[in-house]
């Protein structure tokens, strides 16, 4: 389990208690070649500059058949609300429809799961 922030790593310590989870407190694109079964963009995505390098790098962190989840509890229109005018662009990007979010990942995943409704958020598929 990877997170940027502290008290995100200890929260997750806190809800799962696994001795196959090991957690680690640092930035994604500072993780090397590892194999990971599981990368979920939770809450996050908005916030990537460079989607393309993140998405490559999530690739490459994942082990074959891994799989990749880009998800929101909340539904596109309202992140990118929140994500708005009043935040600056160098902070947050909206968010794509989950179609186009789809076709950047084919290259490297088989998407199978596209879910953008008015109530949620999901992108996900498994490393090609």
């Amino acid at each position: 389990a990877v997170d940027y922030s502290p008290q995100m790593i200890r929260r997750a310590k806190e809800k799962l208690s696994d001795p196959r989870v090991t957690f680690l407190c640092t930035d994604t694109v500072d993780v090397g070649e590892q194999d990971f079964d599981c990368a979920v963009i939770y809450g996050a995505f908005p916030h990537f500059e460079n989607r393309g390098s993140i998405i490559r790098h999530m690739y490459r962190i994942l082990s074959p058949g891994g799989r990749l989840m880009i998800c929101h509890s909340e539904c596109r229109k309202n992140i990118n609300a929140g994500h708005g005018e009043n935040i600056p662009a160098e902070i947050t990007i909206p968010l794509p429809t989950g179609y186009i979010l789809k076709k950047s990942l084919e290259d490297y995943f088989s998407v199978d799961i596209v879910v953008d409704t008015d109530k949620l958020y999901v992108v996900s598929g498994i490393k090609n």
